[in-house]
């Protein structure tokens, strides 16, 4: 079921458009380039002309029933909590998934020092934390500096979905997709009932949670710092 955009549900400082820190590489500089190295993984990723990312894999449900149904893709999961990293791996070994990599990494300085521009077909968020409190608003994945990593790094004509049950998250997510990251919006809706993607999604459907998901697709290339305002109009 479709949703409609609700502008009250917006932090003020978005709709103000302050987003000057998205620019700030600031948060690059605790990682070591060469500790943060990806070069194998890099290689076996360029091999195939169409490659799909989900950030926080969980135990890797929605990456390895995809994986199977499409063996000419490849797909990348980033899962830090070893528990569940563990659990994905030796899922993804059993089912002899040769396209499919589970990897203990932060995606966050993996993809912003090692990704090439315009690189990746599709990037999944499922249910990332909503930081609820505004004093942890730039915490929040669409208003981070490293999202800009994810928009430079996608495909024109790539995808980036979130799912969340916070309404003002994705209430927000559509304000920055839409305004400032130049993304023609694909889906803007309630998860229906059905769907199981997930082990987190399962969970929040079974306790009747509304769970939301936005759907943004790359149709430019985003641009610089001194000139976005004017492209923004």
């Amino acid at each position: 079921m479709e949703i409609k955009f609700d502008p009250t549900k917006v932090d003020k400082d978005i709709l103000k458009g302050k987003f000057s820190h998205l620019f700030q590489k600031k948060f690059l500089k605790k990682w070591d380039p060469e500790k943060e190295a990806f070069q194998e993984e890099l290689k076996w990723l360029s091999e195939a002309s169409k490659k799909i990312v989900e950030i926080g894999c969980g135990k890797g449900r929605f990456l390895i029933e995809m994986a199977e149904k499409n063996p000419s893709i490849k797909f990348l999961g980033f899962e830090i909590i070893n528990k569940s990293y563990k659990i994905a791996k030796k899922r993804a070994e059993g089912n002899n998934l040769k396209n499919l990599l589970i990897v203990r990494r932060d995606a966050v300085p993996v993809i912003s020092l090692n990704f090439p521009d315009n690189f990746i077909d599709e990037y999944y968020l499922f249910y990332p934390d909503p930081w609820p409190k505004r004093r942890h608003r730039r915490r929040r994945w669409y208003f981070h500096p490293f999202f800009l990593e994810l928009i430079r790094t996608l495909k024109i004509g790539g995808k980036i979905t979130i799912t969340t049950d916070n309404i003002n998250y994705i209430n927000e997510a559509f304000y920055l997709f839409k305004n400032f990251y130049h993304l023609e919006i694909l889906r803007f809706s309630k998860v229906p009932e059905n769907f199981r993607r997930t082990h987190f999604e399962e969970k929040f459907l079974k306790r009747g949670l509304t769970l939301y998901e936005i759907v943004g697709k790359k149709i430019k290339k985003f641009p610089q710092h001194k000139k976005y305002k004017e492209q923004l109009k």
